[in-house]
């Protein structure tokens, strides 16, 4: 009979230890009023973020290619001299060089802006056989010596491009379904990624391997997002409303 209770006192414990874990998760991924903010920035097609060189302000793309510099409510400091025609869904910068980089999900290829920041010179051209049309390059980021790239969906892949030795790997995502950007953490050597469908961010390690996600209900078609870890905060664009979210992270 003793045997009996000790096992019973013990499978409680477990159940209970469960629902804590559960209780926790919920909380990480209910966000309430007071974790975000919104700011109207007057943008329409809102498709890509990257904070600026010395991350002062936020630089965000349009899908037709217009390139402004806000600050971090969202007011528009000044637009790019750049005046190209594309399918322009993500940007990037790579700080020490002071490089900008825009995909172009219609050439499904990856730019380097010239620094008087008005032509592009093409980076790179990601192939993808029977790819689907409409959902290609959204995602993009650098890291060390590395271009991040994120295929919408069809397949949701990442793609690694060197900037040394040129080469390209791959590794597709199964967890997601909508990869809409993604950005380099440099503080740990991660990445993060935004879903729009499943309305949620994803930390993960450079393989792709999911180390934490946290649910963004609040934002209608998330497709821009720079991460502050030190402030603990998400930066995050909407295609379509324009405006920009400020997000606390719990993750």
């Amino acid at each position: 009979m003793v045997l009996i209770k000790n096992i019973l006192a013990v499978a409680l414990a477990v159940l209970a230890l469960d629902s804590q874990k559960e209780d926790s998760i919920a909380a990480v991924n209910t966000p309430s009023e007071k974790d975000w903010k919104e700011y109207k920035t007057g943008l329409k097609n809102l498709s890509g973020l990257s904070f600026n060189q010395d991350q002062s302000a936020l630089l965000a793309i349009t899908d037709k290619g217009s390139i402004y510099e806000i600050n971090f409510e969202g007011k528009i400091k000044r637009q790019l001299p750049f005046d190209e025609f594309g399918d322009f869904e993500a940007i990037a910068i790579d700080s020490r060089k002071n490089t900008i980089y825009l995909a172009d999900e219609n050439t499904m290829s990856v730019y380097e802006l010239s620094k008087n920041e008005k032509k592009l010179n093409k980076i790179v051209n990601i192939s993808i056989p029977n790819a689907a049309y409409n959902r290609g390059l959204e995602g993009l980021t650098c890291g060390r010596d590395t271009l991040y790239i994120a295929n919408q969906s069809e397949p949701c892949r990442l793609f690694k491009y060197s900037t040394v030795n040129k080469k390209i790997i791959s590794l597709d995502l199964p967890y997601a379904t909508f990869l809409s950007d993604i950005f380099y953490d440099e503080t740990d050597n991660t990445l993060w990624i935004i879903d729009s469908k499943q309305y949620k961010i994803t930390h993960c390690k450079l393989n792709g391997k999911i180390i934490a996600q946290q649910d963004i209900p609040m934002v209608r078609k998330a497709e821009g997002l720079c991460v502050d870890r030190n402030k603990k905060i998400a930066w995050i664009g909407c295609d379509k409303t324009g405006n920009l979210y400020r997000i606390k992270l719990k993750i």
